[in-house]
């Protein structure tokens, strides 16, 4: 594995999670819904960019993945959470993004969105990531998704859990999900899901 300056490769068992803080000061967010269109498609172009800028730069072998957790209206205020898979300087995650992003005197994430304020901060957690799935858990962790069918229509019987309705799109849903997480990277980590609800 090549060295880099600013991450430590030999401590592969520490996780480093920095939250990223930049204004777009050329686009408006009109719809603050979470499951619009237009918030999840401005969600997803972020991250993408985010994701392709980092995995392109001299942290690509540390760079795990990153989340957009916030969007704020009007000029949209964006937060980021990245992870690492090894120590990483916090100085060095922002020259990165502050390098990537500057396009002759002003910051633009692509050729879309125009910066300002951009921080970042290293967060308090770091998390010892496992080599192999562990025979027994003492803290599970639960985690929480939420998303939209777009080829399923609501019906009332489907969001009462007593009825034949639910129970077969809740079976279906679980095999599905189950079967996407064990043929993914977090394979090693995940254990099961359960559909709670339909709305």
């Amino acid at each position: 594995m090549q060295e880099h300056k600013g991450y430590a490769p030999q401590d592969l068992s520490i996780q480093s999670e920095y939250q990223l803080n930049f204004r777009i000061i050329n686009w408006n967010l009109s719809n603050p819904d979470p499951m619009s269109s237009e918030y999840t498609s401005l969600l997803r172009d972020i991250q993408d960019k985010v994701t392709k800028l980092y995995r392109g730069s001299q942290l690509g072998d540390a760079f795990y993945s990153c989340l957009v957790t916030d969007l704020k209206l009007g000029s949209v205020t964006v937060t980021i959470q990245e992870l690492f898979s090894s120590s990483v300087d916090p100085r060095m995650v922002k020259q990165i993004f502050l390098d990537k992003t500057l396009n002759a005197s002003s910051h633009w994430l692509g050729a879309t969105y125009h910066l300002a304020d951009i921080q970042v901060t290293e967060l308090e957690a770091s998390v010892h990531l496992p080599t192999d799935k562990p025979t027994s858990s003492p803290s599970p962790q639960y985690l929480q998704l939420n998303f939209t069918v777009t080829n399923l229509l609501y019906v009332q019987d489907i969001g009462l859990p007593g009825t034949t309705t639910h129970q077969r799109n809740k079976r279906s849903m679980e095999n599905a999900l189950n079967q996407l997480c064990r043929n993914s990277s977090i394979k090693n980590y995940f254990s099961d899901c359960e559909v709670i609800a339909f709305r």
